[in-house]
């Protein structure tokens, strides 16, 4: 039987709400452009309310570069957003899509609206969430360029196979999502509940980086969560991050594979200053969230910066006495990435540089980030010093909390000493995801392990009812904060040049070597050559990295590392073995001592 042309789209990606609270968007995807609707009512079988929709969509000359405009295009069909209007706070509506032409309607949905200043809210967080195939196979588009001696898909089981996989564990770095197989039947089944007002994703969405059907991957993925819980997104490097990408604060990045920010704004429509400008604020319950984009200018001329300016200086907190800024990297990081232009500590410093001072003058109360792949948070801080709580309990600083446990390979790139904003506070390698609920006087977020939904960490803040921002108190936490000093890093690219050049360039030459690490019946090999996706664990990447430096450092040293590579080094021999030795040193240091010390369970 023919499929009718329903059954052919994507279903509903997100309803999500704009800035005001009485409407909520829904937007799907289909493969013909008809007479498309949002039908809308208080009962599944009172749907008496009937929008259309608008329709749209984009072509490759839209792109920015390859892959995206070129072998990685495919035509994303016809993009159809409604709006429905008059909702009334908190409360369930029933929906569905459909056409008019097709004379076809999707399944009911449901969600709640969004909640007033009044009502108690309830959340989920995540960033870099991504997407993997369901019958188990792995896609390799996008990382390959980057190994010139594995330029060419091998088979799961080979030598070379393994090898790849090993270099792609121990550089965090890889085509498919691994941990979105424990997160997505999470969130899922949290969504379930019909407990919950929103969700909010803080960048790197579907990890397609140019290869179109990543996003429709994602999409199938996503829509039991999306089409119930409102979900809200923000930009991450790699939907924004191309030369040419709108007011890009990174000129060199590459990492959207060409699709400066097309697909992801298209898809996903936010309530945005306009369609070039991805950053927006919206009140929540009693929560402002002010959503920014960190792969544009943030710098003091940009207008991003002069938004944010406007936005804090308006916030009404009588009504929303909480404030949440959420961006995709990070402000605060433990990550021993630290040289290059878009690296994790030097991107941190220049967000602390413009809006750390900003963000206590005006009391923001938590920034949600992901970037880096592992759960983190911070002490109440100000310039790296944690600075505690008033007399009323109240955090005189904002928690920064970072998030990007919930799909892509783990990265637990601790530095070897840890900065003191982070100092008794849980760094944990999970997958994961956020919960919060929220009230005028309460803010609890969790953290949960996907695997057994597991609560690992909770944050609890307070403020009395009636509370009011007092800037003079935090004028004069901004003047008598002196700081503490953060870590000087070096660059970890000589690190990342001899596990993905040098390494494999030794296996090459050393096959009872290669054979003793990542050969049938070590570890390494029955994790790698799992079938079908398998979680990659923080506890097994340590291991593979431990594994992989172990066969490394007796072979290589600056004197040598020439007639290794054979070829032109990236810096000097010295630098290179700097770079490794410092990283390594986190690596069987200080990370392993992190990792060994959780408890995990193998999925």
């Amino acid at each position: 039987m023919p499929a009718t042309p329903l059954e052919n789209e994507q279903p509903p990606l997100a309803p999500q709400p704009p800035n005001w609270r009485s409407e909520m968007r829904v937007t799907w995807l289909t493969q013909f452009e008809g007479a498309p609707f949002v039908r809308y009512g208080l009962a599944e079988d009172e749907l008496d309310a009937q929008v259309p929709a608008n329709v749209t969509t984009y072509t490759a000359a839209d792109l920015c570069g390859a892959p995206a405009n070129s072998t990685g295009w495919k035509a994303p069909g016809t993009i159809n957003s409604g709006v429905m209007a008059d909702l009334e706070p908190n409360t369930r509506y029933y929906y569905v899509v459909g056409d008019e032409a097709a004379n076809t309607t999707s399944t009911v949905s449901s969600f709640i609206s969004a909640p007033g200043p009044d009502d108690t809210v309830k959340l989920l967080a995540f960033a870099d969430v991504g997407q993997y195939n369901e019958d188990g196979t792995k896609g390799f588009g996008y990382w390959y360029d980057t190994y010139g001696l594995f330029d060419e898909v091998y088979a799961i089981g080979t030598l070379q196979y393994t090898a790849l996989q090993a270099v792609l564990v121990t550089l965090s770095q890889q085509a498919d999502q691994d941990g979105t197989i424990l997160v997505y039947p999470a969130l899922i089944e949290e969504a379930s509940t019909g407990e919950y007002h929103s969700a909010w994703h803080n960048g790197d969405v579907s990890y397609a980086r140019g290869m179109a059907w990543q996003w429709d991957t994602f999409g199938h993925l996503m829509e039991p969560l999306s089409s119930r819980v409102p979900t809200m997104y923000s930009p991450g490097n790699h939907e924004y991050d191309w030369p040419t990408a709108h007011d890009s604060q990174f000129a060199e990045a590459i990492d959207s594979g060409g699709e400066c920010g097309v697909p992801y704004k298209m898809r996903a429509p936010m309530p945005t200053v306009s369609s070039d400008d991805l950053f927006y604020s919206i009140d929540h319950g009693p929560i402002h969230f002010l959503q920014l984009n960190t792969e544009a200018r943030f710098d003091e001329d940009s207008e991003q910066y002069k938004f944010v300016v406007r936005d804090l200086f308006t916030v009404d907190r009588s009504k929303t006495p909480w404030v949440v800024v959420g961006f995709h990297r990070m402000m605060y990081t433990d990550a021993f990435d630290g040289v290059s232009e878009a690296s994790a500590q030097r991107v941190a410093a220049e967000m602390r540089d413009v809006f750390e001072a900003m963000f206590v003058y005006f009391g923001v109360d938590m920034t949600w980030q992901g970037h880096n792949h592992v759960y983190q948070r911070t002490c109440p801080v100000f310039n790296n010093t944690c600075v505690g709580y008033d007399k009323e309990g109240v955090a005189r600083g904002p928690i920064h909390v970072t998030m990007g446990h919930a799909g892509f390979m783990l990265s637990p790139s601790y530095q070897p000493v840890e900065a003191a904003a982070f100092a008794d506070t849980p760094e944990l390698a999970f997958f994961g995801y956020c919960r919060a609920e929220v009230n005028r006087t309460h803010f609890n977020l969790q953290m949960l392990d996907a695997l057994n939904q597991t609560v690992r960490d909770e944050i609890r803040l307070y403020k009395p009812l009636g509370w009011e921002l007092d800037v003079n108190a935090t004028q004069a936490l901004i003047s008598d904060t002196p700081g503490a000093p953060f870590t000087d890093n070096p660059t970890n690219a000589g690190f990342k040049y001899i596990i993905s050049t040098i390494f494999p360039k030794l296996l090459l030459s050393d096959i009872v070597g290669a054979l003793s690490i990542i050969g049938q019946g070590t570890p390494i090999y029955a994790k790698l050559n799992a079938h079908p996706s398998r979680p990659i664990s923080a506890e097994f990447m340590t291991q593979t990295a431990q594994s992989v430096i172990d066969f490394v450092t007796p072979l290589v040293n600056a004197t040598n590392l020439q007639e290794i590579a054979g070829a032109a080094l990236p810096m000097s021999a010295e630098a290179i073995m700097e770079s490794f030795d410092w990283v390594a040193s986190a690596w069987k240091g200080r990370i392993a001592e992190l990792v060994g010390a959780q408890d995990y369970a193998e999925a």
